[in-house]
């Protein structure tokens, strides 16, 4: 019996051109993206996804001990949308334009992304959408916040910094401050406190 010897070329193409084509790929087809320094990016279709909107396959690494530094991608920009989906984003670290609100983000359960700022834009508190404070936030250029995925399909922020270094939220002392002659100097004043520790020592 004769012996062939068969070789399979996957296809294979840069972000660019998977984004302007952005084929539907058969089920279990994979198709490569070209990462220049950093080794191919794996997609592995469906039949219905278009490129686009397929997630990256991802190795399960297990339980693991790293014996050295792992630096996560910087991705491609998104642009702000009504619906982010951080799914499909080329790197951990993101950088999002545009001044559009943001109502929903897309990140599936366990999915962690750090994300920056580019523009000012509202993020809109809700059931799917879980920010920290519990109501919306108006961003900064340079502001930055990390966002994970749970499995009930809400995202939850874990995280915010605001790049002036002010905190997210005041905190308001709803109470007069008098002089020692007694007169009202302040009222309801909106203060920032800083934590501090502070320990007496006595003596006896």
């Amino acid at each position: 019996m004769a012996t062939y010897d068969a070789q399979i070329l996957q296809r294979r193409d840069t972000a660019a051109n998977w984004h302007s084509a952005n084929p539907i790929l058969e089920p279990g087809e994979v198709g490569y993206e070209i990462v220049p320094d950093y080794g191919d990016k794996m997609k592995v279709g469906d039949g219905i996804t278009a490129w686009d909107d397929l997630p990256y396959a991802y190795a399960g690494l297990g339980s693991n001990t790293f014996t050295g530094a792992q630096n996560e991608a910087h991705g491609d920009p998104v642009a702000s949308a009504s619906t982010v989906n951080l799914n499909t984003a080329t790197g951990n670290f993101v950088e999002i334009t545009g001044t559009t609100q943001i109502n929903l983000i897309t990140l599936s359960d366990g999915f962690e992304r750090t994300v920056r700022f580019s523009g000012v834009l509202t993020l809109k508190h809700g059931t799917k959408l879980i920010l920290l404070g519990g109501e919306n936030i108006i961003t900064a250029p340079g502001d930055v916040a990390i966002f994970r995925g749970d499995a009930a399909n809400a995202v939850q922020m874990v995280a915010y910094s605001r790049a002036d270094g002010k905190a997210l939220k005041e905190t308001t002392v709803a109470s007069s401050i008098y002089n020692k002659r007694g007169h009202n100097i302040a009222s309801a004043a909106s203060i920032r406190i800083p934590p501090k520790i502070t320990s007496r020592n006595h003596l006896s």
